[in-house]
């Protein structure tokens, strides 16, 4: 890695020399007066055969190639409803215990809070004392059909006894349901152990997010104790406009990049268009599924995703042509399109291109301005071209 910086630092050295060769020869008074003639003109620099073969400066011509085009369109990262859960009590009460904290990964059913009513006690008594009348039933309706196995039983008396059994179990079923909903297990508070405070679970696998409540806080079933969103399942909503929302198609291709993350990029593909158009800005949304299995992606952020339309024949060059200048690209066209082989001053131009996809290597481009798109471009030592020149300064026509 030393070796390669030390090569570039070497050449671009050198290649700055060469360009300054010629200079040295002027006055100091005539450069004080004219210190701003020194700025190149990006639409004629010239290079001799020592300065290019200094950095091996190379061209080549555009190339139309079939690449993978689509629709750019900004957006944000969503979790769908089904995916995000804000957690209440099933009960109002006080919370006594917090068991997780922001951050941490859930999984569902896992009991996150423990909230205390003593509401509950009452609704355990009942519930095993229930039980007990459930046990009492069962063995007089045992009695019942033995005696009447023998004939020594009324028919009448076998009856109630079912019927009272009946009530019972259906009794203690709804009431066992009712403990189920508040976390708490039927078969221990049918062995006789009661609890005065009930979980709270997870309703979903996720990570938790806003917790809302403190230890000894009263909520109820309309407060939010903390929420939960599953991040493993978050989705896309790009915002693409409406002359080009009949090119897009379910199932294509997406590449988004997370616009606040160095532009890191993941694929998906769209899942659903939203029929309803948004009347502000003449978009709609268009859903799109995401490989987020790591879950290290999360809603709301910002992303830019690019919608595959299918493949096209479109200008390209290869992608170390391209030099960036703050938010503008560039690329440097041979103003005369012959070889760089003769030994002559050549002269070359700096030119802004809109930048497309980026496929196999080759990024497609648009010339901002008029250009002579036969002329070659520079396609290796751009970037030596490019800081040697800003070095001199520059100014354009």
């Amino acid at each position: 890695m030393k070796k390669t910086i030390l090569i570039i630092a070497v050449s671009l050295v050198a290649f700055g020399a060469i360009m300054y060769t010629g200079r040295s020869g002027e006055s100091a008074s005539h450069e004080e007066e004219h210190e701003h003639a020194e700025a190149y003109d990006m639409a004629n620099i010239p290079l001799s055969e020592e300065q290019i073969k200094a950095v091996k400066l190379a061209t080549s011509p555009i190339e139309f190639r079939d690449m993978d085009l689509g629709i750019k369109a900004n957006g944000r990262l969503v979790v769908r409803a089904q995916n995000t859960a804000e957690v209440s009590s099933t009960m109002a009460g006080v919370v006594r215990k917090i068991y997780v904290n922001e951050g941490d990964k859930v999984a569902k059913g896992s009991v996150i809070a423990t909230v205390e009513n003593p509401e509950v006690l009452a609704l355990q008594r009942e519930y095993y004392s229930v039980c007990k009348e459930t046990e009492y039933a069962k063995s007089e309706l045992d009695r019942q059909n033995y005696l009447a196995s023998q004939g020594a039983g009324l028919g009448k008396n076998q009856q109630q006894a079912l019927a009272q059994y009946n009530i019972s179990v259906a009794k203690q079923n709804g009431m066992a349901r009712q403990l189920v909903q508040f976390g708490i297990s039927p078969k221990s508070v049918g062995a006789g152990k009661f609890t005065s405070a009930f979980p709270l679970r997870s309703p979903i696998s996720g990570t938790v997010g806003r917790i809302t409540a403190n230890l000894g806080s009263y909520v109820d079933m309309q407060t939010p104790v903390m929420s939960i969103n599953n991040n493993n399942a978050v989705e896309c909503d790009l915002n693409v406009f409406e002359k080009d929302i009949d090119k897009v198609k379910r199932g294509a291709k997406v590449l988004i990049a997370m616009t606040n993350q160095g532009n890191r990029t993941i694929e998906g593909y769209v899942s659903g268009i939203n029929e309803n158009l948004n009347e502000g800005d003449k978009s709609v949304a268009v859903h799109v599924k995401l490989d987020n299995r790591d879950g290290e992606l999360f809603g709301g952020m910002y992303v830019t995703g690019l919608i595959s339309t299918g493949k096209e024949k479109v200008e390209a060059v290869p992608s170390k042509a391209i030099v960036k200048d703050g938010n503008k690209s560039y690329v440097f066209v041979h103003n005369v399109n012959h070889s760089l082989s003769i030994k002559k001053t050549h002269h070359f131009s700096r030119r802004e291109v809109k930048t497309g996809i980026t496929e196999n290597g080759y990024t497609q481009i648009d010339f901002v301005e008029p250009t002579n798109k036969d002329l070659p471009v520079v396609t290796n030592s751009s970037y030596y071209l490019a800081s040697a020149v800003s070095e001199h300064g520059e100014h354009d026509h």
